[in-house]
């Protein structure tokens, strides 16, 4: 509900507030993968998911993913994504070699 009158305020299509396709989606590598600098909060929420937890600081928000021992990601003062780190031992396996 939270997230829905968000969207409404923001002047966001209610369908296109969804949040990402599972509520875990910040465990998968591929989901920090997308992510990139300048991105919007509401683009971050819809690859990560809700954290766990926001933290608000001089000029800079942080989203904590579940919590400040995880992956957090941190967004300027007017929403744009600075910076991130994924969850500890959360790492991309290393591709096939195919041989």
């Amino acid at each position: 509900m939270r997230v829905y009158i968000a969207a409404l305020l923001l002047g966001v299509q209610p369908a296109l507030a969804e949040p990402a396709t599972s509520p875990q989606a910040w465990q998968a590598p591929e989901s920090w993968e997308r992510l990139a600098k300048g991105m919007t909060r509401f683009d971050v929420f819809r690859i990560l998911g809700e954290p766990g937890k926001v933290a608000s600081y001089d000029g800079f928000e942080r989203w904590e993913y579940p919590d400040l021992r995880g992956g957090r990601v941190n967004f300027d003062d007017v929403g744009a994504l600075l910076s991130w780190r994924l969850p500890p031992g959360l790492r991309r396996p290393a591709a096939a070699t195919g041989r």
